[in-house]
């Protein structure tokens, strides 16, 4: 399996603490999978499953909109996923 890292400042460390906590409990094949955390005296590093098109952000920023069938895949996969993990 392929990860990404993610170096975050600590000032952010409640969102990221929450961040963790949303992913470790979600397990869903529409949802990254959470990997592991660590904390270094200056940043949190979050390791994640890679996403290899890239994140939803930068291919609505790259196309300049979502279009409505992408909208409605993402949002039908996002509520599996919060479904699932009830």
């Amino acid at each position: 399996m392929q990860v990404a890292i993610k170096r975050i400042d600590k000032a952010l460390r409640p969102r990221v603490l929450n961040e963790v906590g949303v992913l470790y409990a979600l397990v869903h094949p529409n949802v990254l999978r959470f990997v592991n955390w660590y904390e270094t005296p200056k940043h949190l590093w979050v390791i994640v499953e890679h996403c290899a098109g890239g994140s939803l952000d930068a291919i609505i920023a790259a196309d300049g909109y979502e279009p409505c069938p992408v909208t409605l895949c993402v949002c039908r996969s996002r509520q599996s996923a919060m479904l699932s993990s009830v």
